[in-house]
This record gives C-alpha cells, sequence and structure tokens, in this order.
C-alpha cells in the first residue's frame, strides 16, 4: 500500500549537474512579477567560476535606457568590523560601483556611488559576483528610472522582527524560556503556549494511508549557502540570543544524505561543530529553534571569518515515520507565500537534514506553484517534516 503524507502548510527550482552545477531558482519570481520593478525577473542563477562565486538575475526589459537599482540582500560581516564588497555586471560589463554594505541584516542595498546602469531592451543579465566560500545571499533585484522607486520596500521582513521581540517579551513574561517542546519530544507542560503543538490527522481514504495537518503556520528562518572545498576545515559557532535553544545544520546541497551534520545548543545556549569538508560543493548552513512554531534570535560565526548577528529563525514541522520500505510523497498545499519543505531523519533531537525542496517542478496534473514535495524511498528512517518560510522578503505564511 502507498503511504502518503500530506502538510497543509514551498526553494527553487533547480537543474542538477556536476562540479560546476548552477542552481536556478524562477517560480518565485513568475509568482511574484512585481519584484522587479519596472522590469520582470525571470530567473536567478548560482554558480562557481573558479574561486568566484556568483548569482546572475535575467530580466526583461520594456525600454533601453538608464535605470537605478536595488539588491534585497544579507550582508556578512568580517573579522575586522566590515562587511563584504561585491562586484556588480550588467550584460558582461564590470561596473565600476560596488556593493558597499554599511551594518548587517536584511535591507535594500544601491550601488555604492548611486550610478544608474545601462539596460537594453529585451534580455539583460546582472550578476554580483563575490569570492568563495561566501556566495552572495540576495534574494532578488528592483530596477526603476527613479531612484526611490527602486529601493525595495522591506516592512514585512521588519514587521517580523519586531514580532520576534514581542515573542520574546511575552516568553519572559511567562517565564517559559528554557520549556522543551520540541518535535521530537514533548513533555507534558504547566504553562499554555501561544502556539501549541499541532498533531497531524489521520485520513481514511482506502486507497492510502496518509496522515495531514492543517493552517500550520512557517517563517523565516536563517539559511545560507556556500561553497566549501574538498579538505578544509570548517568551525561553526552560535550563541542564541536570550538564552534561546536552537539548533545548527550544515548539510550538501546536492547530497545531503551522506553529507549532514548538526548540533543542538548546550546550557549555555551556544553551539559548535567542527567538521573537515569530505566533498567539494555547494552546503547549506541553517539556523532553526529547537521548540516547535517558536521564533528568536541568533548570531553565527564561521571559520572566525564570517559573521551573522541577530540574525531571526524558527522552526515548525510535524513528527512523522517515514521507513526505508516504500516510497513516501510528503509535499505542501494551499499555501499562502512561499514554504520550504525539510526532511529530518534521526531517532534522536535533532536529527540531521536529508532532504530538502522549495517549489516542486514535475509532472502531473496539479498545478504545484510555490509547494514544496518530496517523493522518495529513504535509506533511513524519518522521523520528522520541518516547515519554514523560503523567503526573508515575503517571511510568514501558512
Amino acid at each position: 500500500m502507498k503511504k502518503i503524507l500530506l502538510i497543509l502548510l514551498a526553494l527553487c527550482s533547480v537543474t542538477i549537474q556536476c562540479f560546476s552545477q548552477k542552481i536556478v531558482k524562477s517560480v518565485y519570481y513568475s509568482n511574484h512579477p512585481e519584484l522587479g520593478g519596472e522590469v520582470v525577473i525571470k530567473k536567478s542563477t548560482k554558480e562557481v567560476v573558479n574561486e568566484k562565486s556568483i548569482i546572475s538575475f535575467e530580466v526583461e526589459v520594456k525600454n533601453s535606457g538608464d535605470y537605478y537599482l536595488s539588491f534585497w540582500m544579507l550582508p556578512v560581516k568580517l573579522n575586522d568590523g566590515t562587511y563584504v564588497n561585491y562586484d556588480v555586471s550588467v550584460n558582461g560589463n564590470m561596473q565600476r560601483d560596488k556593493i558597499i554594505p554599511q551594518r548587517g541584516d536584511w535591507q535594500s542595498i544601491t550601488l555604492s556611488s548611486k550610478n544608474k546602469i545601462k539596460l537594453n531592451k529585451g534580455t539583460n543579465i546582472v550578476s554580483i559576483i563575490g569570492r568563495i566560500p561566501n556566495i552572495p545571499n540576495v534574494e532578488h533585484i528592483r530596477v526603476a528610472s527613479n531612484l526611490q522607486e527602486s529601493k525595495i520596500n522591506g516592512d514585512l521582513y521588519q514587521s517580523y522582527k519586531a514580532s520576534i521581540e514581542r515573542e520574546n517579551v511575552d516568553r519572559g513574561l511567562k517565564n517559559t524560556t528554557n520549556i522543551t517542546d520540541s518535535i521530537f519530544n514533548r513533555p507534558n507542560l504547566n504553562v499554555t503556549k501561544a502556539s501549541s503543538w499541532i498533531p497531524p490527522y489521520w485520513g481514511e481514504n482506502p486507497l492510502y494511508n496518509y496522515s495531514f495537518s492543517l493552517n500550520m503556520s512557517f517563517k523565516y528562518t536563517f539559511y545560507n549557502m556556500f561553497y566549501f572545498t574538498q579538505g578544509e576545515h570548517l568551525s561553526l559557532e552560535t550563541i542564541g540570543v536570550n538564552n534561546l535553544t536552537h539548533v545548527l545544520e550544515i548539510f550538501s546541497y546536492e547530497y545531503p544524505e551522506n553529507y549532514s551534520w548538526s548540533a543542538i545548543s548546550n546550557n549555555n545556549c551556544t553551539t559548535s561543530l567542527n567538521i573537515t569538508i569530505p566533498y567539494s560543493g555547494y552546503y547549506y548552513v541553517r539556523l532553526r529553534s529547537y521548540d516547535c512554531d517558536c521564533s528568536g534570535f541568533c548570531n553565527l560565526n564561521i571559520n572566525y571569518q564570517y559573521f551573522y548577528e541577530y540574525i531571526p529563525i524558527y522552526s515548525n514541522g510535524i513528527r512523522c515515520t517515514q521507513d526505508i520500505d516504500c516510497y513516501y510523497n510528503t509535499f505542501t498545499c494551499n499555501n499562502t507565500h512561499d514554504p520550504m519543505l525539510w526532511i529530518e531523519e534521526g531517532e534522536n533531537a535533532p536529527g540531521k537534514i536529508s532532504a530538502f525542496n522549495d517549489n516542486y517542478l514535475g509532472n502531473g496534473d496539479f498545478s504545484w506553484g510555490l509547494n514544496s514535495r518530496i517523493k522518495k524511498q529513504y535509506p533511513r528512517p524519518v522521523h520528522a517534516a520541518l516547515l519554514s518560510s523560503s523567503s526573508s522578503y515575503t517571511p510568514t505564511g501558512t
């Protein structure tokens, strides 16, 4: 009998190649044509060329001309207190202006001298260029003939951060900071949380064995892509703000079943992972709260070289059993905004991420849109399906 796990609760469309793999995202932009301003973003492509890390945006322009350009991005801080700078090219022409961030956090950034760029009618390529292991974390760009119109409105993200700060205050008033309410182990609690555990419901369809959860919330949690090389030693350290219990995860983008690690924060609300990279390629570094449907902030240090401060983290999901006996079908539907689905294996908390998806691109008569789907047979048992938002720009949904 087939087994299906349905979560009513969607990363990107990707092309899978080998060493010089390009990671392509398109569905998110086709569902949000307003993001580009006076241009339409068709897709973004991440790639590594030699030691350069590049994210390129293909945009469609109605009229040739000079335009202002802004980026919705998360800068990374260096150990000297400055931030990584990035080069910008337009249709292969390197621009004199760079991206020179002055602060951290997700934000709208324009070119350093606010000069215009020249775009041609039709298809244009705008590229942001860094160096490995850091890959520019840019969700989208915006183009306009007026400087003010080119700026990206970050109100949704700022509102999300404000809601986390209010949640932290509420947790302090209720003295529930150390409550263990994980997706793996929920003991009896004497305190009622605003968002309680949501158990799955079991369906009675005679053709399938499935369960589902309704109206689950999902929110943005920090995740960032890096390119690490085989033999490279990697040291990661975190600290939870306001004693937040959290989980640090790192896993291969291409082979998460083979290369995945995780650690839960200790009594000092810190974690550390020390890894010798076994395979050259793309890796995600991800942070989430340990408590279910809980938000907070965290600081991250990578190799004492890259720093992310006061970054939002979140976690939600259901505990489920997906064994190795058959194909399992886990997916989201009827969503608002853009959920991302993560599969976690392991009987102990926390487990390891072994699969993930955003914006499923499969065959069939169902229009998946921004929904996520993972259909596969697992080499090791799965015990949880986790949700978060794919986008910081639209950070919440159900």
